[in-house]
């Protein structure tokens, strides 16, 4: 995809009036991004996150501008949820986010609320059990086996005690997002009537 130089424009100046302050943000959520699509085990981190910012500078419209309430990145990391989506289409082995079981739906905000939520409570895991449900779920099908078998070779157990391990993660990973999601449902403002 070319950029045109008025949506970059138009994105530099919606993430920051001052540039330099602009460019120090459009650096920040790169790196954000990039980071989201190493833990979702994409293969080409910074292509993809290259390509979200593309995106999201070209489908940014002076009434999104106008009408966006809340963090800025949540932006990107909805319209990075569509490029990984795309890219899933592509290549097989790029996995969607384990623990969560996204119906897709046409409310953006109530997926863009699940996988913050995923987000925040993988980081809450411990490292290595971050590490061992990432492990578990990337690849698909016959790659997803290997990797199993891999897993548990590495942590010197058999694959019924991995499947466990990683049964009790996902039930943790569940419990927080549901928590995560009751939370974010209290804290919206309601309609009055």
């Amino acid at each position: 995809m070319d950029l045109s130089p008025e949506s970059f424009e138009r994105l530099m100046n919606w993430l920051h009036p001052n540039r330099e302050e602009a460019g120090q943000e459009y650096q920040r959520i790169r790196t954000l991004l990039i980071k989201n699509f190493q833990h979702q085990g994409c293969s080409f981190p910074d292509k993809l996150a290259d390509a979200t910012l593309d995106r999201a500078a070209e489908t940014l419209t002076p009434e999104k501008i106008a009408n966006w309430k809340g963090e800025k990145e949540r932006y990107f990391y909805r319209v990075g949820f569509y490029i990984m989506l795309e890219e899933k289409g592509k290549n097989p082995e790029v996995q969607m986010p384990i623990g969560l079981d996204v119906a897709y739906s046409d409310d953006d905000e109530d997926l863009e609320q699940k996988l913050h939520c995923l987000e925040k409570c993988m980081h809450e895991l411990s490292t290595d059990k971050s590490d061992l449900i990432d492990q578990y779920y990337r690849g698909n099908r016959a790659i997803k086996i290997k990797n199993r078998e891999e897993l548990a070779r590495a942590q010197k157990i058999d694959l019924p005690r991995l499947r466990v391990r990683a049964h009790r993660i996902r039930r943790e990973l569940k419990t927080c997002i549901e928590e995560c999601l009751k939370g974010a449902a209290r804290s919206k403002p309601s309609l009055g009537m």
